[in-house]
């Protein structure tokens, strides 16, 4: 019985043995993709221009055009927003992370309520879209929606400990 025991362990000794070895998983520069920072964006109706980053993951650092387009949903383009330089970025080994750059435009005085447009690749330039390949931005109007109506105040009062507050 012992002897059948060592020969069935020598015998899966000799199986295991001869198995390959998992290779690692490696990244090389074919699987290189672009990713924007974050799913979604939050700008004020009057802030003027928003920053978005978009990163390149590369091993040797690819040298790639990308375009980033607009999406128009309840915000418009050429009216809302705009993207600027035609959302052309370009990277290479030393530049990793390039910033789209959005203008806002603003449209003080008149309520639209909070509206929003999505950021996308349109052109990959050779290299694939990471995860996060749309980003979100919204667009948050200051003005109150009855103000077409009752047009604009200022209001002012005492808080409870006595002070003025406008």
């Amino acid at each position: 019985m012992k002897k059948i025991f060592l020969l069935v362990n020598i015998f899966a000794l000799c199986l295991l043995a001869s198995c390959n070895k998992n290779e690692f998983a490696t990244f090389d520069d074919k699987d290189a993709f672009v990713a924007f920072g974050k799913a979604s964006y939050a700008i004020a109706e009057d802030g003027a221009s928003l920053t978005i980053p978009v990163t390149l993951a590369s091993v040797a650092g690819v040298e790639t055009t990308v375009t980033v387009s607009g999406v128009d949903g309840t915000a418009v383009n050429g009216v809302d927003y705009s993207v600027k330089n035609g959302g052309v970025l370009t990277f290479n080994a030393q530049t990793r992370t390039a910033n789209v750059e959005v203008e806002i435009f603003n449209r003080a005085g008149e309520y639209t309520g909070d509206i929003s447009f999505t950021l996308q690749f349109s052109n990959l330039g050779g290299v694939n879209a990471g995860f996060q390949s749309t980003a979100t931005v919204t667009i948050q109007d200051n003005d109150h929606p009855l103000s077409p109506i009752l047009g604009t105040y200022n209001v002012s009062g005492m808080d409870v400990w006595g002070g003025k507050v406008d």
